[in-house]
């Protein structure tokens, strides 16, 4: 758990969350951390690093290496649907694969020959529903010439990245320089690719992430150097998946989709029901979207009782009014298509 920096800890340390993650959390015997390290600020690269330090501490912090299954990040403002255990089943290696043997940190390459395993194993989630392209991470150029945020990754012109990685004969990545091991050295144009911030990420894909942001010369050191350089915005929305998508092996990891119509997986995993998202989101307030889609229908009218109607301004409200930017609600009329969704977390 990260707490911003610009928050007082002793203002968390006497908090409510303080004293759930000290006794609901710990009497279930879950590991916890809790640490302020960075001065977060919207847009900018910061909003990367905890995100990329709670992966250095799971794969390198001996509290928890080797002790878990998947890596899912979630806001703090996130629910999940289903009960932790089922959570789990779904992500769980197959027995053949216990998560202190050297081949689960190898790439698998043939995923669906192992039986018995989570149906999600070893599967990387790097969008939310609102992704034009569903659970697949969408390409900048998908999106109008128009959309500020292609625009702006636009305006930089081509990023033209140089690096060096290594691969062992199996194809998986290594960080060591053997007789066995490939190194790629490579020139390329990138192409970017927009997704989400949360997501849910395989072993070996954070292994090889928290690895290579340590060797200022391999692939993702090369792209967070010119994010930074060229002071691009929501890095956090592009710079994981557009690693994943790079990547010769870890691009093969995307959900299988059943079809092009509703972005939904292959299979039936939850109640019956297909994943269609990982992370439910409603966000009819902001619209028009980037194909100028447009809801009509407001459901969250804030009663008058709860508004002052002599100043409209933003700041007069007990409860917020939805506005282009949030807040976003959730009601009990959104019950039946967080379940069609097959979403993990609302």
């Amino acid at each position: 758990l990260h707490i911003d920096s610009k928050m007082n800890m002793d203002d968390y340390d006497t908090s409510s969350l303080a004293s759930f993650i000290e006794g609901e959390c710990k009497a279930c015997g879950a590991s916890i951390l809790v640490e302020s390290k960075f001065d977060l600020a919207w847009g900018t690269w910061s909003m990367n690093d905890p995100t990329h330090w709670s992966m250095m501490e799971l794969t390198s912090n001996p509290q928890f290496v080797d002790q878990w299954d998947v890596f899912i990040n979630v806001s703090a403002d996130t629910l999940p649907v289903y009960i932790p255990s089922t959570l789990s089943a779904l992500f769980a290696p197959p027995p053949s694969l216990s998560s202190s043997s050297s081949s689960y940190r190898t790439l698998n390459k043939t995923r669906n020959g192992y039986s018995k395993g989570g149906p999600l194993y070893n599967v990387n989630f790097v969008t939310a529903s609102s992704c034009v392209t569903g659970l697949h991470p969408t390409h900048i150029e998908h999106f109008p010439a128009s959309w500020h945020k292609r625009k702006h990754y636009d305006s930089s012109g081509d990023f033209v990245i140089s690096y060096e990685e290594g691969f062992s004969q199996d194809g998986s990545f290594t960080d060591t320089d053997t007789d066995t091991t490939q190194m790629i050295t490579s020139t390329e144009t990138i192409d970017i690719y927009f997704g989400s911030q949360w997501m849910a990420l395989s072993p070996s894909f954070v292994e090889y992430l928290a690895t290579s942001l340590q060797k200022e010369d391999s692939f993702p050191s090369r792209l967070k150097e010119e994010f930074i350089q060229r002071k691009v915005l929501m890095t956090d929305e592009t710079f994981i998946p557009t690693i994943l998508m790079h990547h010769p092996n870890f691009s093969r990891t995307l959900p299988v989709l059943s079809n092009q119509e509703d972005n939904a997986l292959e299979a039936q995993y939850v109640s019956g029901t297909s994943i269609k998202s990982i992370r439910y989101e409603r966000m009819d307030e902001n619209m028009p979207d980037a194909f100028g889609h447009l809801v009509y229908e407001q459901r969250y009218e804030v009663p008058a009782s709860l508004s002052s109607k002599e100043n409209q301004g933003w700041g007069s409200y007990i409860v917020d009014v939805p506005r282009a930017w949030g807040p976003y609600y959730l009601g009990v009329y959104d019950l039946g298509n967080i379940k069609d969704s097959g979403a993990l977390f609302v």
